[in-house]
C-alpha cells in the first residue's frame, strides 16, 4: 500500500490564466488526504498519466500501479466526454467526466486528476498542457499509438516518457463495451 488515507478537505490547485496561445492549464484536483498546495505541485517525483479511463477494469488499475511507482505523486489526466465522443464515437464515454475522475481519485495510488479539453489532439498539445506541471515522468502503455512522437515532445521540455506496463490483452474498456451489449 502506497499511503493510508485520512479524512481531510478537498483541495483545488488552481492555475492562472496562460499569456500566450496555449491550453489554459487545467484545474488539478486533488485527492482528500493531499495536504500540499499548488506551489508543491511540480515536486521532482511527479508522474503523469492521461487517458479516458471509462470503466475501470484492471487493465487500468495495473498500469496507474505501474506509473505510481514511478515517483513521489501521481497525477491523472482524463479525457473529457467532448474529446472521447470524437475519437470513439457518439455512444462513448459511458460514464460522465465527473464520474471517471471521482472513480479514480477513490483509488489510493492516484494524488490528483484533471480534465483534458480542446481540440488538438497532437502529442505537442499534451506537452504544452503538462509544461505548468513541472513532472518527471509521463507514463504510457507500450501500445501508445503516438509513443515516438510523445518521446519526443517530453524530451524537449525535460519530462521523461516511461513505457510502465505492456498492453494486457482481454481488458479494454472497447471489450467490455462488446460484452455488455452497449452500443
Amino acid at each position: 500500500m502506497r499511503r493510508q488515507r485520512e479524512p481531510k478537505p478537498q483541495q483545488h490547485a488552481k492555475n492562472t490564466e496562460p499569456t500566450r496561445a496555449l491550453p489554459e492549464p487545467p484545474e488539478i484536483i486533488l485527492s482528500d488526504t493531499d495536504s500540499r498546495t499548488e506551489t508543491s505541485i511540480g515536486a521532482e517525483g511527479l508522474v503523469v498519466v492521461t487517458g479516458v479511463f471509462d470503466l475501470l477494469h484492471i487493465g487500468h488499475l495495473r498500469f496507474l500501479e505501474a506509473a505510481c511507482r514511478l515517483g513521489d505523486r501521481l497525477i491523472v489526466g482524463v479525457e473529457s466526454a467532448e474529446r472521447v465522443r470524437r475519437w470513439k464515437g457518439p455512444n462513448r464515454p459511458i460514464q460522465s467526466d465527473d464520474d471517471r475522475m471521482a472513480l479514480l481519485m477513490a483509488l489510493r495510488v492516484v494524488d490528483g486528476v484533471f480534465l483534458i479539453t480542446g481540440e488538438r489532439v497532437d502529442p505537442e498539445y499534451y506537452a504544452e498542457l503538462l509544461r505548468p506541471m513541472n513532472a518527471r515522468y509521463l507514463a504510457v502503455t507500450a501500445d501508445d499509438p503516438f509513443l515516438k512522437e510523445k518521446r519526443e515532445a517530453m524530451a524537449e521540455m525535460g519530462v521523461e516518457l516511461r513505457v510502465v506496463i505492456p498492453r494486457i490483452e482481454n481488458y479494454s474498456t472497447t471489450r467490455l463495451v462488446r460484452l455488455l451489449g452497449l452500443p
